[in-house]
């Protein structure tokens, strides 16, 4: 397979700048209004920004599917590490941030 790299300053390479400092600022979601209105506006602006680059609008569109479940439904406490309390993925075996074993029903 072929390698291909962005070239620094092309239009893909400044999207996933971009994309990467607005999933930093909104990775944990809230339950706040403020936090979803902000993170909208921020998505359309980002969109209005990389609309030629196509791969955007799949990225912010997978982004907020991603908010939007871990804000939904689903248990809290699944998607906080017991020993050090920092956020992480739920089907993770292990903390990310400190190592520890994460036991899940049934394991």
């Amino acid at each position: 397979m072929a390698e291909r790299k962005f070239i620094k300053g092309c239009k893909e390479w400044l999207m996933f700048q971009d994309f990467y400092r607005f999933v930093q600022s909104y990775y944990q979601p809230e339950s706040r209004e403020e936090y979803w209105t902000s993170c909208i506006d921020s998505v359309s602006e980002l969109h209005k920004t990389h609309k030629e680059v196509s791969l955007s609008k799949h990225l912010l569109l997978g982004f907020l599917n991603h908010i939007e479940e871990v804000s939904k439904g689903q248990n809290e406490e699944e998607w906080i590490c017991p020993a050090c309390g920092k956020f992480r993925n739920p089907n993770d075996r292990f903390c990310r941030h400190c190592g520890e074993k994460i036991e899940r029903n049934g394991n």
